[in-house]
């Protein structure tokens, strides 16, 4: 009995000790899929909507390195990233071409993720300007 309640309190020792940001990285190392990603495009009133199934898969390594493999109907393109967490609440990917996607964590599970992210330009040609938004949601389920 003595036994159990040592070993008892020093899980919960170690438990407090970890930080939510450091057990959210803990279960997001591994491959994902896309199962679903659902895109919202409007350039200043032009809206368009759409949603795309089994998008890819991202694998997230212990290294802070990872890939993402899209898929889009036969062909697949992989792109290598390094990536980073605040808290529970947010997933930096960071990718060679300088890009930076900040990805809002909007449900937090251990085998299944729901992410946010907004993005905008503005693009000039021609002597007119144009503010296009990109917005997308996707969710992700832990395979392995």
């Amino acid at each position: 009995m003595r036994k159990t309640a040592i070993a008892l309190v020093c899980v919960i020792v170690l438990l407090s000790s970890c930080s939510k940001e450091t057990i959210y990285n803990h279960y997001l190392k591994g491959n994902w899929t896309i199962y679903q990603l659902d895109i919202r495009e409007t350039t200043d009133t032009i809206s368009s909507s759409y949603s795309l199934f089994n998008a890819g898969i991202y694998t997230f390594h212990k290294n802070n390195e990872g890939s993402v493999t899209m898929s889009a109907d036969t062909s697949k393109k992989t792109i290598d990233f390094k990536w980073s967490t605040v808290s529970n609440k947010q997933v930096l990917l960071s990718f060679e071409s300088e890009l930076l996607e900040k990805w809002d964590v909007l449900i937090d599970e251990p085998r299944d993720q729901t992410w946010e992210c907004t993005s905008a330009d503005t693009i000039s040609a021609g002597g007119v300007v144009v503010i296009s938004t990109l917005h997308r949601k996707m969710y992700l389920k832990k395979f392995d």
